[in-house]
């Protein structure tokens, strides 16, 4: 146990838009939260406090701020060193939490996961439409993460998306952390990658879900394809070496010109 002796820390990753931030803390604030050991952590990614003042939000939760924005990647790994408990939940602001989550149940799941080297699940995210966004990631050859959509799709590698996930921080120690030298994208396929190196699990759990309002905070413009194209060579140079590096490179370069990605 971490020195806060929490079982679980909920951790939401803010910056600037507390239009956003404050309904999905709102969300987290109406679960009922009674019988379990929790925090509730807000990480101020640096926001400028002349555009935007915290809601009523911050007087009900543990905020932790940053002199500067650091990225989402790192804003990630700073919601995972300041938990105070074994597991975090960790929420992009962008997410809502469904109906009334068993968190009791919840919390003696994961512990017993953990047995089974389940280090990271997530919760089933929907479109506001109601929809299935996402049930995972599935690495595809020759170097995409692709969502999963389909209850019945099947993966060769099983990554959890950093949008909603639950993470065992010990684990997240164990392995650096996100990988924050990647620009900005492709930490999740990353870690999902190392995880599964270590012989870790991750996994879905669809009796909870929430609501993924849909890179609200992000727009796909070409300057955000061309920083997944350099992910995914990076991923891919980290962890293959020699002939398959090369072929991997190859058809991902064909691919993502084909497809526009430049």
């Amino acid at each position: 146990e971490t020195s806060g002796g929490h079982v679980i820390s909920i951790c939401v990753l803010h910056f600037n838009r507390d239009d956003l931030t404050a309904p999905c803390v709102e969300s987290v604030l109406r679960q009922d939260l009674s019988n379990i050991d929790h925090e509730i952590v807000v990480v101020d990614n640096g926001s400028d406090p002349r555009f935007v003042a915290p809601g009523a939000w911050a007087e009900r939760v543990r905020v932790h701020r940053l002199p500067q924005n650091v990225g989402h990647i790192e804003g990630q790994n700073e919601c995972l060193r300041v938990a105070q408990s074994p597991w975090v939940l960790f929420l992009s602001n962008d997410v809502r939490l469904s109906g009334q989550w068993d968190f009791r149940y919840l919390t003696g799941f994961l512990l017993h996961q953990a047995k089974q080297r389940t280090a990271q699940a997530m919760p089933l995210l929907r479109t506001p439409k109601g929809t299935i966004d996402t049930l995972g990631l599935h690495y595809r050859w020759p170097g995409y993460g692709l969502s999963i959509t389909q209850r019945d799709e099947y993966h060769e590698w099983y990554c959890v998306p950093s949008i909603a996930y639950f993470l065992q921080q010990s684990v997240w120690a164990e392995l650096g952390g996100f990988d924050a030298s990647l620009p900005g994208a492709y930490e999740d396929v990353d870690f999902g990658i190392r995880l599964h190196h270590l012989d870790y699990r991750c996994t879905t759990m669809s009796s909870f879900e929430a609501v993924h309002l849909g890179n609200a905070t992000l727009q796909y413009t070409k300057k955000d394809r061309w920083r997944f194209q350099r992910a995914r060579k990076q991923v891919i140079q980290k962890h293959y070496q020699r002939v398959e590096q090369w072929a991997r490179l190859t058809a991902v370069t064909a691919l993502d010109l084909t497809r526009g990605a430049f």
